[in-house]
C-alpha cells in the first residue's frame, strides 16, 4: 500500500477492476491471495488428474485403501490433496494445503463425502467413469409404482454446458440434505453421468447427464 499510495477502499476497486477483466484471479474464500497466473491453479488440478490417470491405468497397483478408492471412486483423501498442494504453497504460507482444499469446494470442483469407505474423503466427480444408457444397462433400478414422471432440464443451445453435471453433484452434495445413495456399504449409481442419490431419509432421486439435458 505504501509504494502505491493507495488505502485500503482503493485497493479493493482496483483490484476489482483487474478481477473483472480476467486479468488477476481473487476468491473470498482466499481473501489474502491474488493469483497473478491462472496456470499454477490449472497445473494443482492436472496433477491429480494424472495421479488419478497414473492409479487408474498405470501397471503399478494402488496400495492401502486412500489410493484404492480414489482409483475406483474418484474420492481423495486429504493427505493426497495436501501432498499436491504443499508442492506449490510458498515459504510465508500464504497458500498452504488447506487453501488449496478450500479453493476446490468453492469452485465446486470436489465435494466432502461423509458415507461408507470414503469417509472424510473428498469426491471429484470429473474424475468418475461414464456409463451409457443407465436404465437399459440395469445401473438404475426403476420401479414403476413408485417412480415420478422424470424432470427434464432443457440448455440453449441444444446440449449442456461442459462440466455443469459434475458442478451440479459437486453442489448437491455439499448440502445437508443430499448424499449418496448406498448399497453394501458403496454408492449405488456414481457415474460421470449418472448418480443417485438419497434425499432426506426416504427419498431416492437419480440424476443424469444425456448431454442434451438432464433427467
Amino acid at each position: 500500500f505504501y509504494f502505491v499510495r493507495a488505502n485500503r477502499a482503493q485497493f479493493e476497486a482496483a483490484l476489482q477492476h483487474l478481477v473483472g477483466n480476467n486479468i488477476f484471479l481473487h476468491y473470498k474464500v482466499l481473501p489474502d491471495v491474488v493469483f497473478c497466473d491462472p496456470q499454477v491453479l490449472l497445473t494443482m488440478v492436472t496433477d491429480i488428474v494424472q495421479y488419478h490417470y497414473k492409479l487408474k491405468h498405470s501397471q503399478c497397483a494402488a496400495q492401502g485403501k486412500w489410493e484404492i478408492n480414489f482409483r475406483d471412486n474418484a474420492c481423495i483423501s486429504v493427505p493426497i490433496l495436501s501432498h499436491i498442494a504443499s508442492q506449490y504453497s510458498d515459504k510465508d504460507g500464504v497458500f498452504p494445503p488447506e487453501s488449496f482444499v478450500n479453493l476446490l469446494l468453492h469452485l465446486k470442483i470436489i465435494s466432502a463425502i461423509q458415507t461408507g469407505d470414503s469417509n472424510g474423503a473428498y469426491l471429484m466427480p470429473a474424475l468418475l467413469s461414464n456409463v451409457g444408457d443407465p436404465a437399459a444397462m440395469g445401473v438404475v433400478e426403476i420401479e414403476e409404482k413408485e417412480c415420478l414422471v422424470p424432470l427434464c432440464i432443457t440448455f440453449d443451445g441444444g446440449c449442456a454446458p461442459s462440466g455443469l453435471f459434475c458442478a451440479l453433484v459437486a453442489t448437491l452434495l455439499q448440502t445437508n440434505k443430499w448424499e449418496l445413495c448406498m448399497k453394501d456399504n458403496k454408492p449405488s449409481c456414481l457415474f460421470r453421468n449418472c448418480v443417485t442419490f438419497r434425499y432426506g431419509k426416504s427419498t431416492i432421486i437419480t440424476l443424469v447427464d444425456f448431454y442434451s439435458h438432464f433427467s
